[in-house]
C-alpha cells in the first residue's frame, strides 16, 4: 500500500445552518430506510437514502456515518472518507449548542427503542419457531438463519454503540475516529489513519480495534516495537489479533532494518 497525500478533508459544514423541520423529519425517516439497509449489508441500496438524508439535514451525524459505512462495504473508500469526516464535523457542530446535543440525545434515544422493538420481534419470531416441528424449522434455508443470526448481532452492536453515544458530553464518539482512520487506511493514507486512530484511542484508551488496526500500520511503517505494544493491548482488550499479523511482525524484526 503507497500511503496517499491529502485525503483528511477540512471541515465542510456549517454549524449555523438552520434545518427547517419538514427536511428535518424527511431527512430522519430516509435515514431509517438507509440504516436498516446498512445492517442488512445492502450497501448499493442503502447509498441513496443515507445520502438524501445528509443531504436535506447536513447536520446529522448519524446519517453521513453510516453512508461512510454504505460506502466502505461499496468499496469506494475516499467517498468513505468524506463521509466519516463530515460526521465527525456534524458532531463537533452539536458540541456548540446545548439545544443541538438534546436533539443528539433524542435522535439516539429513538433509534434505540426502534432497535429494541425489533430485537424484541425477532427474538419472538425464533420462539415461535422452536414451537413447530423439526421439519417446519428446517423449511427455513441454513442461509436465512445465518442472515437472521447475523442481523440480530449486528442490531445489538448498533445498540451498544449507541449506549455509549447517548449523553457522552461534548466530544466526537471514539467509534467515529476508528471508521474514519480504517476510510483512510484502505483509501491509502496511513499517515491519516494513524492520526484517526490515536485520536480514537485519546477518547477510549481501551478500544481494542483501534490498538488492533494501530499495530497494523505501525507494522507497515516497520515500528515493530510500536507495533508489538499495541497487539498485546488489542489482546488485552479481547480482540482477537491475527496470527498473520503476529508472524508478520516477528519476519520483520528478524530481518533486521529496512
Amino acid at each position: 500500500m503507497t500511503p496517499a497525500v491529502g485525503i483528511a478533508l477540512a471541515s465542510v459544514l456549517d454549524c449555523s445552518l438552520v434545518v427547517a423541520d419538514a427536511e428535518r423529519q424527511q431527512a430522519l425517516s430516509a435515514y431509517a430506510a438507509g440504516r436498516d439497509l446498512v445492517m442488512a449489508e445492502r450497501w448499493a441500496a442503502a447509498e441513496d437514502p443515507l445520502a438524501a438524508a445528509a443531504r436535506l439535514d447536513p447536520l446529522h451525524p448519524e446519517s453521513h456515518y453510516a453512508l461512510g459505512q454504505a460506502l466502505m462495504g461499496l468499496a469506494r473508500y475516499p467517498e468513505a472518507v468524506a463521509a466519516f469526516t463530515r460526521s465527525r464535523e456534524a458532531f463537533a457542530c452539536a458540541e456548540l449548542s446545548d439545544l443541538a446535543r438534546r436533539e443528539a440525545d433524542a435522535r439516539i434515544a429513538d433509534e434505540m427503542r426502534s432497535i429494541r422493538e425489533r430485537v424484541r420481534a425477532m427474538e419472538q419470531e425464533r420462539l415461535k419457531l422452536t414451537r413447530v416441528s423439526w421439519r417446519e424449522v428446517n423449511s427455513e434455508t441454513p442461509l436465512t438463519l445465518a442472515e437472521s443470526n447475523r442481523l440480530l448481532h449486528e442490531l445489538e452492536s448498533r445498540l451498544d454503540e449507541l449506549g455509549r453515544w447517548k449523553g457522552q458530553g461534548s466530544r466526537v464518539p471514539p467509534e467515529v475516529y476508528l471508521a474514519l482512520g480504517s476510510a483512510q487506511f484502505n483509501a491509502g493514507s496511513l499517515v491519516d489513519a494513524e492520526r484517526e486512530y490515536r485520536a480514537a484511542l485519546g477518547l477510549d484508551p481501551h478500544s481494542g480495534d483501534a490498538h488492533n488496526n494501530l499495530a497494523v500500520v505501525l507494522m507497515l511503517t516497520n515500528r515493530l516495537e510500536e507495533a508489538e505494544r499495541e497487539v498485546k493491548l488489542a489482546e488485552k482488550a479481547g480482540v482477537p489479533v491475527s496470527p498473520r499479523l503476529k508472524e508478520e511482525i516477528r519476519k520483520r524484526k528478524q530481518a533486521g532494518p529496512r
